[in-house]
């Protein structure tokens, strides 16, 4: 088993090397391939000096050099991979020993896997950090918590459902990108749950080592996804994105169910109205899934009058 490391750089001056290092520690990794991003720090010249020094680490760059988020680098990272199998690893994070052992397991026993997903630890860069984290939740392992069969994966992306996995803890077979697609570029916030979503949904993923981590998240104050205000204003784009895709895609009805109903939830967290839904949607109208939502709203409305006169 060979896997291409795909890691986005962009401003990561300072942890790079760590993650690099802790890829190439990996017998398992046939190649880094770092995608710089145009930063503004050093990122570049300490990537040249990488690539220079180790066989197995490839730089690139977009062709115009230019910044294009971490979707467009994952993307050209899958395009240019050259080995069988694809895992990601944010560039301020870093591998553990034996990152890929269960995953080789996994596959070596189940041909059908299109996918393996690990357990990802949490390492607090900082006080700040660790209590914004620890006001959003308290599990430090980021992880589906129980060994599910493919089909229940989706619900678990989807809604949480027994946890989810991490951009870090994911190992695919690079075939998978044919059925999927590759990151959705106009997300720069929740490209990687859309994406890992639509994989759930279309693809066989099975659990590795679900109860000890694989690697180390780092949680500092530049991550994005400690600032309110990016989350909030991505998920409502994220489920837009999910509905419309989910509407043509050839995915179970539960699914597209559930996609419909939480869009139609985060759209209204948002501050808009279902009038104000279906005008920004039309294409809710045809949809037959929409009259079902809407049947079992009113059918929960009478529901509850009846408890209320008992």
């Amino acid at each position: 088993m060979k896997v291409s490391v795909i890691i986005p750089v962009y401003n990561a001056e300072r942890f790079i090397r760590d993650a690099v290092e802790s890829a190439l520690m990996q017998p398992e990794t046939g190649e880094v391939i770092l995608i710089e991003d145009n930063s503004p720090d050093a990122s570049l010249a300490i990537c040249q000096e990488l690539s220079n020094h180790h066989d197995r680490v490839r730089l690139l760059q977009h062709p115009d050099k230019g910044n294009h988020g971490a979707g467009a680098s994952r993307n050209l990272g899958i395009t240019s991979a050259q080995f069988p199998y694809i895992c990601f690893l944010d560039a301020d994070d870093y591998m553990l020993p034996d990152r890929f052992k269960p995953a080789m397991k996994v596959f070596a026993e189940t041909p059908d896997a299109d996918g393996v997903y690990d357990a990802v630890g949490t390492h607090f860069m900082d006080e700040v950090s660790k209590e914004k984290w620890l006001r959003k939740r308290s599990e430090l392992l980021t992880t589906i918590h129980k060994r599910i069969p493919p089909e229940e994966v989706f619900y678990c992306q989807a809604v949480g459902r027994y946890g989810v996995f991490h951009t870090d803890g994911i190992v695919l077979r690079k075939d998978v990108f044919n059925k999927t697609g590759l990151f959705d570029t106009d997300l720069k916030l929740s490209q990687d749950t859309f994406m890992f979503i639509k994989i759930a949904a279309q693809c066989r993923l099975y659990p590795g080592s679900i109860d000890a981590p694989v690697a180390q998240r780092r949680i500092h104050r530049d991550n994005r996804v400690l600032r309110d205000s990016d989350v909030s204003r991505y998920k409502q784009l994220l489920w837009n994105k999910l509905f419309q895709w989910s509407s043509a895609a050839d995915i179970p009805q539960d699914y597209k169910a559930v996609i419909l109903s939480t869009f139609i939830l985060v759209n209204k967290q948002n501050g808009m109205s279902l009038p104000t839904i279906v005008s920004h949607h039309p294409n809710l109208l045809i949809n037959k899934l929409f009259y079902f939502y809407l049947f079992s709203k009113i059918r929960s409305i009478f529901a509850a009058g009846d408890n209320i006169n008992k």
